[in-house]
């Protein structure tokens, strides 16, 4: 049976409306004495609880998008599990095939080279005989030293699938990390964040590391 998913939006313009209103007198207004102070606390508490309005009404919503997905989200992956695997069985037998048979074709390119230079140097050494033979010392000599004159060997070309394509790529591993900080190639090395970060937190930024500098963002938790 095939699953029926049915979400339902509200109606958002009454909830832009506000918040368009909320950002004008955002942009009029000023804290510049206690009074101020206590309107702009006011203001912020009616900005939270707006805010938490607009998300407690698309919760369901928001709920019901997220149940979806995830429920889609592994029928898929159930789905085309089996092709997935499939492939997975055949790829590498495709991809052995196809390297046993380069390695092949390159080892005849090699053997044939090999040959056509023997026979390019046989032949060179045969008109130097002829040379010096006919008495001809210099040019048997100047012979010996041209380099030989090689038949070109085409390359065979590799064994293809139709509607395949071979595609390389590569990637980095790191084995030794302290034979990599050695070499001094600092681009290639990250800084952890997320530790120096926690340090930061638990520390409450008294703690000093070369080369880090700590930053102190200052920001208000607004209850409604």
């Amino acid at each position: 049976m095939t699953p029926t998913y049915t979400i339902t939006a509200p109606d958002p313009a009454a909830d832009r409306a506000t918040g368009s209103a909320l950002l004008a007198q955002a942009e009029a207004l000023t804290v510049t004495d206690a009074a101020s102070l206590d309107a702009a606390g006011a203001f912020l508490r009616s900005c939270a609880a707006a805010r938490k309005a607009v998300e407690s009404r698309l919760k369901p919503a928001v709920d019901a998008a997220y149940a979806a997905h995830r429920e889609l989200t592994a029928l898929r992956s159930d789905l085309v599990a089996p092709f997935d695997r499939a492939r997975a069985v055949v790829e590498p037998r495709v991809v052995k095939y196809q390297r046993d048979e380069q390695d092949r074709l390159d080892a005849e390119r090699r053997d044939a080279e090999a040959r056509a230079r023997k026979v390019a140097e046989d032949a060179q050494l045969a008109a130097a005989l002829d040379a010096e033979n006919a008495g001809h010392d210099d040019a048997a000599e100047a012979i010996l030293d041209e380099a030989p004159i090689l038949m070109a060997v085409p390359a065979a070309p590799a064994p293809r699938v139709a509607g395949v394509t071979k595609r390389v790529t590569y990637s980095a591993r790191v084995v030794d990390f302290a034979a990599l900080v050695a070499s001094g190639r600092l681009e290639l090395l990250l800084p952890n964040q997320t530790a120096l970060d926690a340090m930061a937190r638990a520390l409450k930024g008294a703690v000093q590391i070369p080369g880090v500098e700590i930053v102190t963002t200052e920001s208000l938790s607004v209850r409604t």
